[in-house]
């Protein structure tokens, strides 16, 4: 039969080859804007907690580590994504929590490799980045 076209075997190869590397750039690239939105909702409420924690110090003179006392569902609270934990704690064992408070969230499965951002009541904000030895280290940028 002349005149019929059809696809040959490396045709099809070379077309699922090209698939293959677009999926390998494109995959990737979106986890990571995917893992960035995940964290701009992490920032989002740790600012919502900062601001809890200035208003429950304006009226008790102390910070606290437990966001029940600030109006949350408990001690610790978690994104509406499930992807970062959200809790309080002293800034260092010998700066009392009328003096500093410091507000984390870790995170959580997935978004782990995104590190977790910390901020605390004197303005300071850093993010812990796990290495390839998985000690987490400091970044002072979120």
């Amino acid at each position: 039969m002349k005149g019929q076209s059809a696809f040959t075997l490396i045709e099809l190869l070379i077309t699922i080859a090209i698939v293959g590397i677009l999926a390998s750039v494109a995959i990737p690239t979106y986890q990571e804007s995917q893992r960035n939105s995940f964290k701009t909702e992490a920032i989002e409420s740790l600012q919502l907690v900062m601001q809890a924690q200035e208003r429950f110090y304006g009226d008790n003179g102390t910070y606290t580590e437990d966001l029940s006392d600030l109006g949350f569902a408990g001690v610790t609270v978690t994104t509406d994504s499930g992807r970062y934990q959200i809790g309080a704690d002293g800034c260092a064992n010998d700066i009392p929590l009328t003096q500093c408070v410091q507000v984390g969230a870790v995170a959580q499965g997935t978004q782990a490799p995104s590190g977790d951002i910390m901020t605390n009541s004197r303005g300071q904000q850093w993010r812990l980045v796990p290495d390839s030895g998985g000690t987490k280290q400091r970044v002072d940028h979120w």
